[in-house]
């Protein structure tokens, strides 16, 4: 700052979204920036519906009615919910903590954020396996195929998902041992692939 401590130097600037993106730093770990993007996404599907968001809606999924809106929306609000409380398993009490060590942050929580993500994967599977015994009876439901679809491309899609953000981490690597390992946690066996 300077004499006036209402002028702004550019010391007081923060970076451009660029130079961040290539420094690889940021200044919260990716867990409180995935806590932050689901609780908002969470109060966006609890907030009162309106006709912009239900356009939205009936947009990207063209089998749903007006009357699956309601529904859809507690769907994915359950769902949600689930992602958030397995993030909150696995940080148990070291939430805060972890929460504030942005520093290094691939390197210091890579087993934890490899938990989340094995975590996640299983949730998505139990998600597709539900519906698809739903589907199986005779009764697909297009609410929760917009809902699963919705949330678990929210969370691994390998384009735009949450998860995909990792990549701009200094210091990530994600090698084949690193997969193994994912697998195990999952409970998949490589020689079964």
């Amino acid at each position: 700052m300077t004499d006036n401590d209402n002028d702004i130097t550019t010391e007081d600037i923060p970076d451009t979204i660029a130079e961040i993106l290539e420094k690889g730093e940021y200044r919260h770990t990716f867990f409180e920036m995935w806590s932050l993007a689901l609780e908002d996404q969470l109060r966006a599907t609890e907030a009162p519906l309106d006709l912009n968001v239900a356009s939205g809606i009936l947009g990207s999924y063209p089998w749903l009615t007006h009357g699956d809106l309601n529904a859809y929306r507690t769907q994915r609000a359950d769902l949600l919910r689930e992602a958030l409380s397995a993030m909150d398993t696995i940080l148990g009490e070291q939430r805060g903590k972890i929460f504030n060590e942005s520093v290094e942050d691939w390197s210091r929580h890579k087993k934890l954020y490899m938990e989340l993500i094995a975590e996640w994967n299983l949730l998505t599977i139990s998600w597709g396996n539900g519906w698809t015994l739903i589907a199986q009876s005779g009764q697909p439901d297009p609410v929760g195929h917009a809902a699963i679809g919705d949330v678990s491309g929210l969370l691994l899609n390998n384009e735009y998902g949450i998860v995909e953000g990792l990549k701009t981490l200094k210091g990530f690597k994600f090698e084949d041992e690193d997969r193994k390992e994912l697998n195990k946690m999952m409970g998949i066996d490589d020689d079964d692939e």
